[in-house]
């Protein structure tokens, strides 16, 4: 039995071209209130399509790499 890559588990979901500011909270384990703030502060970007808050893949990930690194103590 032969599996072409669209059964390889270790393939992944597809790339999803935008989130939901629920689907944002989720992904990046933050709650909707910190995502709304996010937002009202500038630093992350999103578009609306009918009353949809939606926010842009390229944009999570530059909002994402944008985060302060996290100093380790050592």
């Amino acid at each position: 039995m032969t599996t072409s890559t669209l059964d390889n588990d270790n393939a992944g979901p597809p790339p999803i071209g935008a989130l939901t500011v629920a689907g944002f909270a989720k992904l990046y384990n933050v709650g909707r209130t910190f995502v709304y703030s996010e937002l009202a502060s500038g630093r992350l970007k999103a578009h609306k399509a009918g009353s949809r808050t939606l926010i842009l893949r390229s944009e999570a990930d530059r909002w994402a790499n944008a985060l302060p690194l996290k100093e380790v103590r050592s």
